[in-house]
């Protein structure tokens, strides 16, 4: 099936126009920059700076903890009681969680 030059696009060549003139058709004199997008946040600054900071402690890599946590396999982690007491008030909340999935 030819799908035509655009690929099978849904293009609107007068929303597309009435955008590129600012809208309403007439020109704008005062430029606004565009915003970067940004994304999605899951944790507010800080809390990522904690997370990181607890993580940057501990004796293993974040990705040997993963491994580990899944397996469920201790015997060579060096991660004392204090380590885990740090682990666990970083734990993300069921808020974050359900960012995630999303």
């Amino acid at each position: 099936a030819d799908l035509g030059p655009l690929g099978g696009v849904d293009f609107d060549a007068d929303t597309l126009a009435s955008l590129l003139r600012g809208g309403d058709g007439t020109t704008k004199t005062k430029k606004t920059p565009l915003k970067k997008n940004e994304g999605i946040k899951v944790l507010d600054a800080s809390r990522a700076q904690n997370m990181a900071i607890v993580l940057s402690k501990l004796p293993i890599s974040s990705q040997e903890l993963c491994d580990a946590l899944l397996h469920l396999d201790f015997s060579a982690m060096a991660v004392s009681e204090d380590m885990v007491e740090l682990l666990t008030g970083v734990l993300p909340t069921n808020e974050e969680c359900d960012k995630l999935k999303i």
